[in-house]
């Protein structure tokens, strides 16, 4: 009996320290600045500019299990920023309340240890009846259990899937920022991103914008492009409701067998001659078979110096056949 007495208080200090409630001290946070609020305005309307909210900058706790708060003194928390480096503490494990909009991938500077090389040492967790949209870092899709495949989501920056071989783009996630029409790659281009709206955009159902001060991509926009890291990714599925694909989205990937194409798909941005081809890598090692479904409809933005969605000498003959008959030009 004093045996089992002594196991079961082991066993609750285990869990009290892996489940605790955390205290406002175990957390760095500020609130939003008024251009960040209008930021993220832009893509979730429940977003109130006038209204004060929090982000989390740095997590200061001893535990593994980070459950990122709803809010704090009554604030309501919609960003989670901070990433751990793996000095103070191993996070194994970081729970994402329904109330978040933005989140940066908690393990990012861990780049060179073992849970970011091995993601199945840590995970990210999304809880509760998600309504808003969540705004998030590629990087963050690696150490989901399970995809979010029925959230609503703008990816930014580098995607990760991890060690997987066939990949389901989800028809609720979209890319950010979104490829544009009509751009002038000049000042605009590399300046500030409010003059980036001076430009028509055409086919955009994605978000070209900018926000810095504790957000990711502060030198500008960023094309984001999955990466393939352990050359395993042969299947890359669009979900039937995909209706675009962003510029250079798969050039990096390069050990592609078979894309496929829903009936949904509208618009094909083509890749740019600095960052690969839209649909496959551009050293992709093997023929590529590009399966569309009976009944789309495509506009493929044309080809020339700046790019390309395909590289035409590596798709198979049934492919070629198929894309001419939907209007793409070989050029």
């Amino acid at each position: 009996m004093k045996k089992f007495l002594i196991s079961l208080l082991l066993s609750t200090f285990v869990l009290t320290g892996l489940f605790a409630e955390y205290s406002d001290k175990d957390f760095e946070y500020s609130f939003l600045s008024k251009s960040q609020k209008s930021f993220l305005a832009k893509v979730e309307k429940s977003v109130n500019v006038n209204s004060d909210y929090l982000m989390i900058t740095e997590y200061k706790g001893n535990s593994s299990v980070v459950e990122i708060p709803k809010e704090i003194e009554g604030y309501p928390v919609i960003a989670s920023v901070f990433q751990n480096d793996g000095s103070k503490n191993k996070i194994t494990k970081v729970v994402v309340p329904e109330s978040i909009i933005w989140l940066t991938c908690p393990y990012m500077w861990q780049s060179r240890s073992e849970t970011y090389t091995n993601p199945l040492s840590a995970s990210i967790e999304l809880t509760g009846n998600r309504k808003v949209l969540l705004l998030m870092n590629g990087d963050c899709f690696k150490f989901f259990r399970k995809l979010p495949y029925d959230v609503d989501i703008y990816v930014n920056g580098t995607i990760c899937f991890g060690n997987v071989s066939s990949v389901k783009w989800s028809k609720n996630w979209k890319t950010n920022p979104h490829p544009r029409d009509r751009i002038d790659f000049g000042i605009a281009a590399l300046g500030n991103p409010g003059s980036w709206q001076e430009y028509k955009q055409v086919k955009v159902t994605g978000l070209w914008s900018d926000v810095k001060a504790g957000f990711q991509n502060e030198g500008g926009y960023y094309i984001p492009k999955v990466c393939d890291e352990y050359n395993s990714i042969k299947e890359f599925i669009f979900e039937e409701g995909c209706e675009e694909v962003t510029k250079c989205l798969l050039g990096r990937c390069n050990v592609l067998e078979k894309v496929v194409i829903p009936k949904s798909m509208k618009y094909i941005y083509r890749g740019h001659a600095s960052d690969g081809y839209t649909l496959c890598g551009e050293n992709i090692k093997q023929k590529l078979e590009i399966e569309v479904a009976a009944g789309a409809k495509i506009d493929f933005e044309a080809g020339g110096q700046f790019g390309y969605i395909i590289p035409e000498e590596k798709i198979s003959l049934t492919s070629r056949k198929r894309l001419q008959e939907l209007g793409y030009k070989f050029e």
